[in-house]
C-alpha cells in the first residue's frame, strides 16, 4: 500500500479532528460533555453540536475503512469468483478493484 492509500484512509478523519480541536476549541471528553469556545471566548451550544458530529464522523470514517479492510482480506478467501460492483454480471479474478463477493460483504458488515 502506498502513500496515496494512507492519505485516503486518514485525511478526512484528521481533518475532522483538527477542526474539532483547533477551530472549535472543544476539550476532549464524551459526546455532549462541554461547550465549544467561540472566537470571542463565549460558549456555544451549536459549536458543541458540531464538535459531536465531527467526532461521530471521525469514528464512522475509520469504521468504514475497517469494513473495507475486512472485506478485502477475507473476501479473497471466497470459493466463488467475485463480481464487479458496477457490472454484477461480469466475473473478475480475486483481488480486482471493485470486485465483491458474499464473503467480503459479510465480513465488511461484521
Amino acid at each position: 500500500r502506498g502513500w496515496q492509500q494512507v492519505l485516503a484512509c486518514s485525511a478526512i478523519a484528521v481533518g475532522c479532528a483538527v477542526v474539532r480541536k483547533f477551530a472549535l476549541g472543544v476539550p476532549d471528553g464524551p459526546l455532549g460533555s462541554g461547550f465549544a469556545i467561540g472566537a470571542a471566548g463565549t460558549a456555544s451550544a451549536a459549536g458543541n453540536l458540531l464538535a459531536d458530529r465531527l467526532t461521530l464522523a471521525y469514528v464512522a470514517f475509520f469504521a468504514c475503512c475497517a469494513g473495507d479492510t475486512w472485506a478485502s482480506e477475507l473476501g479473497i478467501l471466497a470459493k466463488s469468483h467475485p463480481r464487479l460492483i458496477v457490472r454484477p454480471w461480469k466475473v473478475v479474478p480475486p483481488g480486482t478493484n471493485g470486485g465483491i463477493s458474499g464473503v467480503g460483504l459479510g465480513a465488511s458488515a461484521a
